[in-house]
C-alpha cells in the first residue's frame, strides 16, 4: 500500500479528495489447486482509491448495501430514507474499484468533539482486504484532536471492533423510532 498522496484536513467542507491508490495483486489458485505455474495461477491487478466526501447516488450506497452484510439491517427499499442518508452525512470515505464503489464509511460528526460512524460497509468481494480498517483510519484523520469516533457494531462484528483498538461502552442507549420517552 502507498502513503497516502494526501493528508489534507477535510473538516466540514463537502467536497472530494482523493488519499491514495494502492495496487494489489491477487493470485488465484486453479481448479488443480496448483500455485506457482503459469498456468495454474491469475494475477489481477486492482487499483482501489479512497475518496472523501465524493458524492455517491443513492442507488450506489444500496447496491453496496445488498453486495455487503450491512444491507440486511438498513432500509434499502425505502428510496427516501436511503436519499436523506446520503445527503446528511457530513462526513463520508469512499473505496472504489474503477467506477465500483466497494467500501463507505458513512458518519455524521461536529468534527470537534463526537463522530458517529453510522454505517460501515465493504463489498463481500473485498472483504478480509484491510479495506474497512483503512476507511474508519482515513475517517479517523479528517477529524480534530479531541474527537472521538462512535459506532455501533454490526452483531457479527462486535469483536472486531476491540481487536482494532476501539473500546467497548455498555452505556450506549438507542430509542427506537416508533417507541417514545416517557
Amino acid at each position: 500500500m502507498s502513503n497516502p498522496s494526501s493528508t489534507q484536513q477535510v473538516g466540514w467542507a463537502k467536497r472530494s479528495v482523493p488519499i491514495f491508490t494502492h495496487r494489489r495483486r491477487d493470485a488465484q489458485r486453479s481448479h488443480a489447486g496448483r500455485v506457482g505455474s503459469r498456468q495454474s495461477d491469475r494475477i489481477r491487478r486492482m487499483s482501489i482509491e479512497y475518496q472523501i466526501n465524493k458524492p455517491i447516488a443513492a442507488e450506489q450506497f444500496i447496491e453496496l448495501l445488498q453486495k455487503s452484510t450491512l444491507g440486511e439491517r438498513r432500509p434499502i427499499d425505502d428510496m427516501t430514507c436511503i436519499k436523506g442518508m446520503v445527503e446528511n452525512s457530513n462526513l463520508t470515505v469512499t473505496t472504489w474499484d474503477g467506477d465500483e464503489l466497494i467500501g463507505i464509511a458513512r458518519s455524521m460528526t461536529d468534527f470537534h468533539y463526537a463522530c458517529y460512524l453510522s454505517d460501515l460497509a465493504v463489498h463481500e468481494k473485498y472483504q478480509k482486504q484491510g479495506i474497512g480498517k483503512q476507511l474508519q483510519i482515513i475517517t479517523q484523520q479528517q477529524l480534530g484532536e479531541k474527537c472521538n469516533l462512535i459506532l455501533v457494531a454490526a452483531p457479527g462484528a462486535h469483536s472486531y471492533y476491540g481487536h482494532i483498538g476501539f473500546t467497548n461502552n455498555p452505556r450506549c442507549w438507542v430509542l427506537g423510532r416508533n417507541e417514545k420517552i416517557s
